[in-house]
């Protein structure tokens, strides 16, 4: 049979365009699978060699999530120094702001995934967390105290970027962390002030946004610094609001801080919303979706052409990421001394929540770009389909068609979410601290949830000083899309 040059130019066309789909349409996950298939049953050997090993890893524009990734590997191996140098290069990579120059304009032409990775918000703020929780684990106070500080900074510039349009505008993990520095460090004034800053935060967003209640390990070390620092009058109206008595730390005794990062931060899906348009009411073009209550409007532009293609846009789809989650094995733990006294560990940062929320504080701020730019994008193939109604002759008749053909598989295929994040991150953080007599302690934790365990460990209390311990645990509902689910194990790791 007689190939047309319509059906010839189409073929090129759609054999052309699904090539360029087929690469680079999977998601970082799948992608990454070995990486995150051996962090997640603590093969940690293993996932060090497969993030050095990983392709997708090794491009130019994962190579902050390289750093990232790498880096939590090696802290929870205990390989501290190491795990700051990995995590030194990202700090770095995310300050050079000439970084996402060029990145910007392909970002939305272009599948964002061939782009540059840019951070969540709340990504680039747990870089510093990590470095502090190294340094402290090293023993280098002082280093530590940079970090938090660092982390301090980086928020007041967050906030005074998007001017107050988050709903998520602080992180109390921060201050609470930079609390137990100064504490350890005996500076219990400005520990005070950072307890306090925690406290407004889980008093304000963390309960109205995320539900997360104030730590009860936050309201002693309130009231005690309180009183260390010569705030009698504080110290009493919080022992009054939180009905709790002070009571003085023993002479000579020592301090643990336990933190528990238990589980893993969910995953970046994909997920398409269906956008109805209507257009050029009041010189305006509203676009609405079932899953955006208020919709989105916008002045029609100048321009005659765009306007026109933006009128005449009636119904589309737009491509955003989601969040899915990995529910942990273990939803609570309790430590046990070998002295005969228990502790809580209370829940200080809610991960997935947080990442969540910076998620959809992220899109909603961008909504009003990627509308518009789907919008010219489908305006150009409706106007390359009028053209292709008038034309006169056969042969520019079936390039227009063919064009408009391309233009179409193009706006679908480009239409891509960003399915990167940072996935060795834990899926919630936990604290307590725990005060002795200088001595070689047997601490039991005894995790629950889904699943139940226990773990030994011996925590070394000395006088006058403040010793972090940090227990890990990996496991995790995996959720790997397209590939065997990996078994549920309770991974531990110290």
């Amino acid at each position: 049979m007689k190939r047309t040059s319509k059906s010839w130019a189409s073929s090129i066309v759609c054999f052309s365009l699904l090539s360029l789909l087929l690469f680079g349409c999977a998601s970082y996950h799948t992608r990454s699978y070995k990486v995150q298939s051996a962090f997640a049953n603590a093969d940690l050997p293993r996932a060090a060699s497969e993030v050095n090993k990983s392709r997708i890893l090794k491009k130019h524009r994962n190579r902050l999530l390289f750093y990232l990734e790498a880096g939590t590997i090696e802290s929870v191996r205990g390989n501290y120094a190491a795990s700051n140098d990995y995590f030194e290069k990202a700090y770095l990579i995310i300050e050079d702001e000439k970084n996402n120059l060029g990145g910007e304009f392909l970002r939305y032409t272009m599948n964002p995934m061939m782009t540059d990775y840019t951070p969540e918000n709340h990504e680039v703020i747990y870089i510093h967390y990590y470095k502090a929780l190294n340094y402290l684990r090293l023993g280098e106070l002082d280093k530590a105290m940079v970090e938090v500080k660092r982390m301090d900074n980086k928020i007041k510039r967050l906030d005074a970027k998007y001017q107050n349009k988050n709903k998520f505008q602080d992180d109390a993990l921060i201050h609470l962390v930079m609390g137990l520095v100064y504490d350890a460090g005996a500076d219990y004034n400005n520990a005070f002030i950072a307890y306090k800053n925690a406290l407004k935060l889980y008093e304000g967003p963390y309960r109205t946004e995320l539900g997360i209640a104030i730590p009860a390990q936050l309201k002693s070390d309130l009231i005690r610094t309180a009183y260390l620092s010569g705030f009698t009058e504080e110290g009493r109206r919080f022992e009054e609001k939180f009905s709790i008595k002070y009571k003085p730390v023993p002479q000579g005794s020592g301090t643990a801080i336990v933190i528990w990062q238990n589980g893993l931060t969910p995953i970046k899906t994909e997920a398409g919303f269906t956008f109805t348009s209507q257009p050029g009411v009041g010189g305006n073009i509203t676009f609405n979706s079932n899953e955006f209550v208020d919709g989105f409007t916008f002045p029609l532009p100048d321009n005659d052409n765009e306007k026109s293609s933006l009128n005449e846009l009636r119904t589309f789809r737009v491509v955003l990421p989601k969040y899915t989650s990995r529910p942990p094995v273990f939803n609570a733990a309790t430590l046990s001394i070998s002295d005969g006294t228990n502790y809580n560990l209370y829940l200080a940062e809610d991960v997935e929540k947080v990442a969540r929320q910076c998620l959809n504080d992220r899109l909603l701020r961008e909504m009003s770009t990627v509308l518009i730019r789907i919008a010219i994008k489908k305006g150009t193939e409706i106007a390359l389909r009028k053209a292709a109604e008038n034309a006169k002759k056969d042969n520019e008749k079936a390039g227009l068609e063919a064009a408009a053909l391309g233009v179409m598989l193009f706006n679908t295929f480009s239409e891509k979410a960003d399915t990167r994040n940072w996935q060795t991150l834990p899926n919630a953080i936990y604290y307590t601290r725990i005060v002795k007599q200088p001595g070689n302690y047997q601490a039991t934790f005894k995790f629950s949830g889904r699943k139940s365990d226990e773990r030994a460990y011996q925590i070394p209390i000395t006088a006058n000083n403040t010793y972090f311990f940090v227990q890990h645990t990996l496991g995790a509902e995996q959720v790997y899309p397209g590939h065997t689910p990996v078994p549920q194990g309770e991974a531990d790791v110290d």
